[in-house]
C-alpha cells in the first residue's frame, strides 16, 4: 500500500481521481495533473473510494500497471484539515485474481472504519 505522506504526496496520489484533489492540485502547482489513461475502469464507492482497474498494458492509477496482468486496486482520499491518501493495487494472474479482491476489500474496509 502507498500512503502519501506530505501535502504535495497526497495532492499527487489523489489529483487524478479526485476533483477536490485537483483544484487544490492546480493551485498550488499552478497547471493541470495526470489525468487517467481512457481504457482505466474506476468505479466510485462514496465520497472517499474509488476503486480502479488497469488492464493489461495500460499504465494507469496501479503501481506497477501496465504489464502482462490487469492492475486492481483503490485510492483513497480525506479533504479538509487533515487530508490524508492511501492507494492500494493488487497485480496478479486471472486465475488469482480473488486474491486482490480480498486484499483491496480489507484495505477498504479497514481505512474507512471508524
Amino acid at each position: 500500500m502507498n500512503d502519501a505522506i506530505t501535502y504535495g504526496d497526497i495532492l499527487d496520489t489523489a489529483c487524478p481521481l479526485f476533483v477536490g484533489a485537483r483544484s487544490k492540485y492546480e493551485e498550488l502547482y499552478g497547471g493541470p495533473c495526470a489525468r487517467p489513461p481512457a481504457r482505466e475502469v474506476l468505479t466510485p464507492e462514496g465520497n472517499h473510494v474509488i476503486r480502479f482497474r488497469d488492464p493489461p498494458g495500460v499504465q494507469g492509477t496501479g503501481a506497477g500497471s501496465g504489464g502482462k496482468y490487469a492492475a486492481v486496486g483503490a485510492l483513497l482520499f480525506w479533504a479538509g484539515d487533515e487530508m490524508a491518501a492511501a492507494k492500494v493495487t493488487c497485480i496478479l494472474p486471472p486465475a488469482q485474481r480473488y486474491i486482490c479482491t480480498a486484499i483491496v476489500d480489507d484495505t477498504i474496509r479497514r481505512l474507512t472504519s471508524p
